[in-house]
């Protein structure tokens, strides 16, 4: 129950001028879940996604997006005369030794999962959410602007895109969010939702070019079944 969660400060490294190392940290006050967070994932507390943009209630969301390791799983379970439909372009190849079965080449394993269509997707949450009892689903466009950063993504952030969150010391991976979720704003693009059109996110650069708003912008997709260069992660309320 996050309502029953306890406030604690989260210092953001962000500073209003990176050259003035004097510059106070801008602090912000974060909700803690009551409850643990599944592995790979993390929790993202209520808030607005943006200034001026209403609350919206705490969610969890995947850390990275899904990989082909992880899609594969999904696939496996298909029917065989069903699995070929649902291939991603790349990094998957036929399975020799078992009819209308597929492999995923070795150095794709661990990357993110593109060439699928969005209805792929959202078979693969619909498949989770079987396996574990959750209502997993993509994210919305709020949600998943809120799990880059939110409102710390406005105008006046914009230039320190590179790296978002990390120390000086190294102690985050450059283009962590500040709540732990992983190459929001890189490439490749990743699938969500917003007011009911399937959108792709997170066309920006990864390691430095400021393309934040190229990352934040979505742009709008076809219908479930258009291919694009993209991924996806996905969400579940908190209850």
């Amino acid at each position: 129950d996050a309502a029953s969660a306890v406030q604690i400060p989260l210092i953001v490294p962000l500073r209003m001028d990176p050259s003035d190392a004097s510059s106070a940290p801008l602090e912000v006050r974060i909700d803690l879940p009551a409850g643990p967070v599944p592995d790979g994932m993390v929790y993202v507390p209520a808030g607005p996604a943006g200034t001026g943009e209403a609350n919206m209630p705490p969610f969890l969301i995947e850390r990275d997006e899904v990989s082909c390791a992880a899609y594969a799983e999904w696939l496996d379970e298909l029917a065989d005369a069903e699995r070929e439909a649902h291939v991603p372009a790349v990094g998957f190849v036929r399975d020799p030794s078992r009819r209308g079965a597929f492999l995923v080449e070795p150095e794709y394993e661990d990357r993110p999962v593109v060439g699928i269509r969005p209805s792929d997707a959202m078979g693969y949450a619909a498949w989770k959410s079987s396996l574990y009892g959750a209502d997993y689903t993509l994210p919305t466009d709020a949600q998943w602007r809120r799990a880059a950063g939110g409102a710390l993504l406005d105008a006046k952030w914009q230039r320190f895109f590179s790296p978002l969150n990390a120390t000086g010391e190294g102690g985050l991976e450059p283009d962590d969010s500040p709540y732990g979720a992983r190459a929001l704003l890189a490439a490749p693009g990743e699938y969500a939702l917003a007011d009911g059109e399937l959108v792709q996110k997170g066309l920006g650069f990864p390691l430095g070019i400021p393309r934040t708003a190229e990352a934040l912008a979505a742009i709008t997709l076809a219908g479930p079944d258009e291919r694009a260069n993209a991924g996806f992660r996905l969400v579940r309320p908190v209850h």
